[in-house]
C-alpha cells in the first residue's frame, strides 16, 4: 500500500519591454495518490518457467483551489473555478521468464499502467520573447497498455540484455504548437492570451503573449511508442569494467485532435540514445566512472 500527496503553486509575472509588470497569473493545487498492489509468483516443476501476475489499483485526486489572471502588479484578479478531478484505475501485469540454460533467459510481459499529469503540466505557464507555453488545469491521467519481449545472458564477469517493446498510450499528456493554419488554434490562442487580435499572427493586442510561438498541453492525442533497448556490462578484471547501452524509440501520434500531424516522431523524444562508460575500482569499496 502507498499514499502520496504533492502540492505546488506557480506565479507568472509577465513583463513589458521596459521591465514593468503587464500581467500576473497564479495557480495553486495539489494531487493525492493512493495505491494498492499485490503480486503472485509461481515456478513450474516440469519445465523451467516462472510466471508473475501482478495487479495494482490507483486512485488519483486533483484539486486546484486557487487560479486567477490579473492585471499589472496583480490588480483586479479574475478567478477561475477549476472543478476537482479524480480517477480510479485497475492495472494488471503478466510476466513470463523461461530459463533456456543456467545463464540464458527469455522473458516477456504484457501490462497496463497509469500515469497522472505533473504539476508542471497543470500549473506552470511561462513565456519569453521566443515563445509561450501554457499549462492546462483540466488535464487528466493517461493510460498505457503494452507488451515486451527480451532476453538476458549472464557470464561470470558480466551480462547482456536485449528488450523490444510496444506501448500504446491513450489520452496522452503532450504539448503541441498552435498553428496559424488552424482556425481552432487561433481561437484557443486568443483565449489563452486574453486578446481580441490574433496572437499567432502578431496582430492586434497580444495580451500576455509576447511571441507568435505558443504551445499548450492537452489529452487530445494517442501515442504509439515502439523500440529496442540494449545493455551490456563486462568486468575486464578486478579493477576495470565497462558499460554500453543503446535505445531506439519511435514515438508517434496515432490520433490527434490538435493541429499536430500523426505518424511523425513526437518532439522531445529522441529516436537514438547511445551511452558507454569505463569504471575503475582503486579499492573494492570505491569506484571512479567516466561515461559518455
Amino acid at each position: 500500500m502507498d499514499a502520496r500527496n504533492i502540492a505546488g503553486s506557480n506565479q507568472t509575472n509577465n513583463l513589458n519591454n521596459n521591465g514593468t509588470s503587464s500581467a500576473v497569473s497564479y495557480a495553486q493545487g495539489q494531487q493525492t495518490f493512493y495505491g494498492l498492489m499485490g503480486q503472485l509468483k509461481a515456478k513450474a516443476e516440469a519445465f523451467p518457467l516462472e510466471t508473475t501476475l501482478a495487479a495494482r489499483i490507483d486512485q488519483w485526486n486533483s484539486q486546484t483551489p486557487t487560479n486567477y489572471n490579473a492585471g499589472p502588479n496583480g490588480i483586479n484578479p479574475v478567478y477561475q473555478n477549476v472543478p476537482n478531478q479524480s480517477k480510479t484505475q485497475f492495472s494488471p501485469t503478466l510476466g513470463l521468464l523461461y530459463k533456456l540454460t543456467k545463464d540464458w533467459d527469455l522473458r516477456s510481459a504484457a501490462y497496463q499502467a497509469f500515469h497522472a499529469p505533473g504539476m508542471n503540466n497543470t500549473l506552470r505557464s511561462y513565456g519569453s520573447s521566443t515563445g509561450y507555453s501554457f499549462a492546462n488545469l483540466n488535464l487528466t491521467p493517461e493510460t498505457m497498455t503494452g507488451y515486451e519481449v527480451g532476453t538476458d545472458y549472464r557470464w561470470k564477469g558480466g551480462f547482456a540484455q536485449l528488450t523490444a517493446f510496444n506501448n500504446y498510450i491513450q489520452n496522452a499528456v503532450a504539448t503541441y504548437s498552435l498553428s496559424l493554419r488552424s482556425a481552432t488554434d487561433i481561437v484557443l490562442a486568443k483565449s489563452l492570451c486574453g486578446v481580441t487580435g490574433n496572437p499567432l499572427a502578431g496582430t492586434g493586442n497580444v495580451g500576455i503573449c509576447n511571441s507568435t510561438s505558443i504551445s499548450y498541453y492537452t489529452n487530445n492525442q494517442n501515442l504509439l511508442s515502439q523500440g529496442i533497448e540494449f545493455q551490456f556490462h563486462h568486468d575486464i578484471n578486478s579493477q576495470w569494467a565497462t558499460d554500453v547501452n543503446y535505445a531506439f524509440t519511435s514515438t508517434k501520434l496515432t490520433m490527434s485532435a490538435t493541429s499536430d500531424p500523426i505518424n511523425k516522431q513526437v518532439g522531445g523524444v529522441p529516436q537514438n540514445i547511445l551511452g558507454g562508460g569505463i569504471i575503475y575500482y582503486p579499492v573494492p569499496q570505491a569506484s571512479l566512472i567516466a561515461a559518455v
